[in-house]
């Protein structure tokens, strides 16, 4: 083994971007979030616009059960797939409407930073030779420069990185010109950081990250609130105003419908809350990795000394609420101290758990009335008694979506694999490598797998919409042995992580095949986790659905 050296900025980029995970889990969580909104949306319309009298409760199959009223007319064994296509309508066109308008967003986010500066007009000779040497340098490093913009504010010293990946555009304000007059080197430091995001191609993922949260928070965060609120006060107004409220009905309304309302919303602010740390979790590793490329072209001390001053200064709370930006000191921290970045996060495991919460959630209902809308099509008449299954439609209406559901099964594994897997590997070889790293302390071992366990039965408790939270006390013993199998899985996937890291500490980590054996190792650690989850999976859901009745 090599002597234990201090890990380098150099060394940072030699493992996968932190960034680029964290964007991927948040993909993730945007398309399966947009399928739970998607859920509610269409069971709160459903409540909105029952008749008095319908049943307040709503089937997670529709057409299972008839009324027995309907069970005279010749047409009541012929089922009808209209309940099913209704409940696959409203997730698929909130997710299509989510990414089209994230997109869309996306594509105008350079123009409209655009219009906002002021560019200068007429460039004279200085301008001309500042916007060449800028030019210069991005040639330097970058195959495809990116078009220089210089601001005529010279009280202005910032610079900010921004495009669509297919064309990219570097702001500079007026005042970096008399920086760069004033240190030549303050300003390349400035100046590489920013490149750095070129570098790292981080700044489609940025700004797509940023229009996904624009367009969840404004086309379904106050829709969602109004729905779920007139679907309370609605019930409340028809007992009103059909013969009055007693202290029975009153009890009622307190005990049920307002922690039915309570629990929707704070489903809600778990939903959002989980893009939120997903995006955060982009925008903040972007500028970690930003600064260490500026310090991989020897600008730490100045660098370092910016920060240093930038730090000192005391921010609003509300300034620090509303940037997106690590804080000053945390980057010195950084820059400082790179196998800062790798250790295991208890908040990343946390959202990691209700990230995976969300995509079982969204992955098997809509498979499962996938399955009824292909019985229904391909067994018309099986209610009536006439016996007209065959083998496509055995394959097509139960078969197919189990094989859909078993080909999406490492999309749940990765929220673990990604996060948890890739950091481990991370930390175990800063433990090995580096005088200051800590490896994978005992205490991760158990804190780690809980907190992915708490966040994955908290995003299952909050589903307001057949959602898999145990039901009785005998589901919840089941489900707790469960779990467990999850948490030694967990614990499993941290030690091949640790001895994946041990041995990486002995290869140069300049080698082409270093970062292809952290690859397969993660991909590995998905399969696995993917086997281990689609089992625990569908046992939860054949006990919670009652499907499975171990105790009877």
């Amino acid at each position: 083994m090599r002597a234990k050296t201090p890990i380098t900025a150099a060394t940072v980029f030699c493992f996968p971007s932190e960034t680029t995970v964290s964007f991927i889990l948040l993909i993730i969580a945007a398309l399966f979030i947009s399928v739970n909104i998607g859920q509610n949306i269409e069971r709160s319309i459903q409540v909105i616009f029952e008749t008095p009298g319908e049943t307040e409760s709503v089937k997670l199959f529709p057409d299972a059960e008839k009324d027995n009223s309907e069970t005279d007319s010749s047409n009541s064994n012929k089922a009808s797939a209209w309940p099913y296509v209704k409940t696959l309508i409203f997730p698929f066109a909130t997710t299509l409407i989510l990414f089209f308008t994230s997109t869309l967003i996306f594509l105008n986010n350079p123009q409209r930073i655009i219009r906002r500066l002021k560019l200068i007009g007429n460039e004279n000779e200085k301008v001309r030779e500042f916007r060449e040497y800028a030019a210069y340098v991005s040639s330097s490093v970058i195959k495809r420069s990116p078009d220089i913009l210089i601001t005529d504010s010279i009280a202005g010293a910032h610079a900010q990185a921004f495009g669509t990946g297919f064309r990219n555009f570097l702001r500079l304000d007026g005042g970096l010109r008399l920086l760069k007059i004033k240190s030549q080197r303050l300003f390349d430091a400035i100046l590489f950081h920013e490149l750095g995001h070129f570098m790292n191609k981080d700044i489609a993922k940025t700004y797509f990250s940023v229009s996904i949260w624009y367009s969840a928070i404004s086309l379904f965060a106050l829709p969602l609130v109004l729905l779920l609120t007139i679907v309370f006060f609605q019930g409340v107004f028809e007992k009103l105003f059909s013969g009055g409220i007693d202290a029975k009905e009153l009890g009622k309304i307190v005990t049920v419908n307002l922690p039915n309302l309570l629990k929707a919303l704070g489903q809600l602010i778990l939903l959002f809350g989980t893009i939120i740390f997903f995006r955060n979790s982009v925008l903040r590793s972007r500028e970690y990795y930003a600064d260490l490329r500026s310090v991989t072209f020897g600008y730490k001390d100045e660098l370092s000394g910016i920060l240093g001053k930038a730090s000192a200064e005391k921010i609003s709370l509300w300034k620090r609420f509303k940037t997106f930006h690590p804080t000053s000191a945390s980057r010195l921290a950084v820059i400082n101290e790179p196998e800062k970045l790798f250790t295991i996060s208890g908040e990343m495991s946390f959202f990691s758990g209700v990230l995976q919460s969300f995509v079982v959630n969204g992955l098997i209902f809509p498979l499962i009335n996938i399955a009824m809308l292909m019985s229904v099509i391909t067994m018309p008449d099986i209610d009536s008694g006439v016996n007209s299954t065959t083998r496509y439609s055995i394959f097509t209406s139960m078969v197919l979506p189990f094989l859909l559901f078993i080909l999406a099964s490492p999309l749940p594994a990765f929220a673990v694999s990604g996060s948890i897997g890739l950091q481990s590997i991370k930390a175990s070889y800063s433990g090995s490598i580096s005088q200051a790293g800590s490896g994978i302390s005992a205490k991760k071992y158990l804190t780690i797998p809980l907190m992915f366990i708490f966040g994955n039965e908290v995003g299952y408790l909050l589903q307001p919409i057949s959602n898999l939270s145990p039901k009785s006390f005998e589901q919840a013993i089941i489900i707790a042995l469960l779990q467990f199998i999850v948490f030694i899985s967990i614990v499993l996937i941290m030690f091949i992580s640790h001895y994946a890291g041990k041995n990486l500490s002995s290869r140069d980590p300049s080698e082409k095949s270093f970062k292809a054996r952290i690859y397969s190792n993660l991909a590995l650690e998905t399969l696995v986790l993917a086997v281990i989850m689609f089992i625990t999976t569908s046992l939860r859901l054949a006990i919670v659905l009652n499907f499975w009745k171990p105790f009877s």
